[in-house]
């Protein structure tokens, strides 16, 4: 046993003196008691600072996933908004909110135009990426060609957009202002200030080696659209 393993009499006794019922304690429930009492302030210290450390560590986690977001960012490395969020899936929302203005003539160049803005202008504003795929480059310019291929038909329904909703509703509300701001511009509205920019120059065949298909680099293209707000 501990030397201040104290009985529940001798405790009992000193409850009893402490409140004034009761003679004066044995020596020994003395001794066990102070021990045990330096025992407990003891342990609670140490669990208390035990504690402020593990807070301590914590704050010192956030202030270096911030330093990292940062030195990510001054890299061009960004995080996705929703990690694994599918370019084809905003396409469709965003056709549906094309389609609540009226927009049946839409043709795929305009579509991944307006979705290539879409993913510049949330890069710029909240340094994150919009979804998963990256544009790639090819001599018309940055593409996604996943989109290209999986949306089959220019429309979509209420729940392509619900689904993207349930993902982030920020993304959805994006999907609708997008559509508010670009539904009555043409292609060539789209793509007259992207043929000036260093993606599209970089994206061009002539600076490109002929190869299509390259991931265009997210910090040419925040460059690129910090420089137009």
């Amino acid at each position: 046993m501990a030397f201040y393993d104290i009985t529940p009499e001798q405790l009992d006794s000193i409850r009893q003196y402490a409140e004034g019922n009761g003679p004066i304690p044995t020596q020994e429930a003395i001794t066990k008691f102070n021990a045990l009492h330096a025992a407990l302030n003891k342990a609670i210290f140490k669990d208390l600072s035990s504690s402020k450390g593990k807070v301590n560590r914590l704050e010192k986690r956030v202030q270096n996933f911030k330093k990292a977001e940062e030195t990510r960012a001054a890299a061009g490395v960004f995080a996705e908004t929703v990690p694994g969020l599918d370019s084809v899936d905003v396409a469709k929302a965003l056709l549906y909110c094309l389609n609540q203005k009226q927009v049946y003539k839409m043709s795929k160049p305009k579509l991944i135009a307006i979705l290539y803005e879409m993913y510049a202008s949330w890069l710029a504003s909240k340094h994150e990426r919009l979804f998963a795929h990256h544009p790639q480059a090819t001599e018309y310019g940055p593409h996604f060609w996943r989109v290209y291929k999986h949306v089959q038909t220019l429309t979509g329904t209420y729940e392509d957009f619900k689904k993207v909703a349930e993902q982030n509703a920020g993304i959805a509300a994006f999907c609708q202002n997008a559509a508010e701001k670009y539904y009555d511009w043409t292609l060539q509205d789209l793509t007259k200030n992207l043929r000036t920019s260093l993606p599209y120059k970089n994206a061009h065949k002539d600076n490109n080696k002929g190869k299509w298909g390259k991931e265009i680099s997210d910090a040419d293209i925040y460059a690129w659209k910090i420089k137009q707000q």
